[in-house]
């Protein structure tokens, strides 16, 4: 069975896709700091991008990809996911 598969089976959702990213890249610019530069942000949204996208393919509607590059998600502040 695929893994999107079962991830909708148990109710996920592209908004929990979204979620699990911003707070990656929250995460990673807490940890990384000044080493957090855009280049080294865009590369791990391209990662998560790609494995969200391959994860999801089997859902119907699925629509992840570079829409998902917003430059706020970097300083949010954790409040919203």
């Amino acid at each position: 069975m695929a893994l999107g598969s079962r991830h909708a089976a148990h109710g996920v959702g592209e908004h929990d896709y979204l979620s699990a990213r911003r707070a990656l890249l929250w995460t990673l610019e807490r940890v990384l700091g000044s080493a957090f530069t855009p280049e080294v942000r865009e590369s791990w949204a391209t990662v998560y991008d790609l494995l969200a996208g391959h994860t999801q393919e089997p859902v119907p509607g699925a629509r992840f990809g570079s829409r998902y590059l917003e430059p706020s998600v970097a300083t949010c502040t954790g409040g919203d996911h």
